[in-house]
């Protein structure tokens, strides 16, 4: 009838899909359940990629910041304590 006509459209268009049930067209559905779970899997290692990529970014910067730390005290220091000892005290 025009009315379930009506309805069904309807559905199609509020899901944004074109077969909803198994009763629409099996193999279709099957097919786009079949891929509708695959994007989800896809979607989630997407997500524990952007989540490794952040974690490796943070250790990056946690590392070039520590690296700086330990480089910059053995440069400057180092000149000024030579300074002092390679200097004999004067005797007077």
């Amino acid at each position: 009838s025009t009315a379930q006509l009506l309805a069904t459209t309807q559905n199609n268009l509020s899901t944004g899909k074109k077969v909803n049930s198994a009763l629409d067209n099996p193999t279709n559905f099957f097919t786009a359940q079949g891929l509708d779970n695959r994007a989800s899997d896809i979607s989630n290692l997407l997500d524990g990629i952007g989540n490794g990529v952040q974690v490796l970014q943070a250790a990056n910067t946690g590392i070039t910041s520590l690296q700086k730390l330990v480089e910059a005290p053995s440069r400057s220091p180092t000149r000024s304590c030579r300074a002092r000892w390679v200097t004999p005290p004067s005797r007077a």
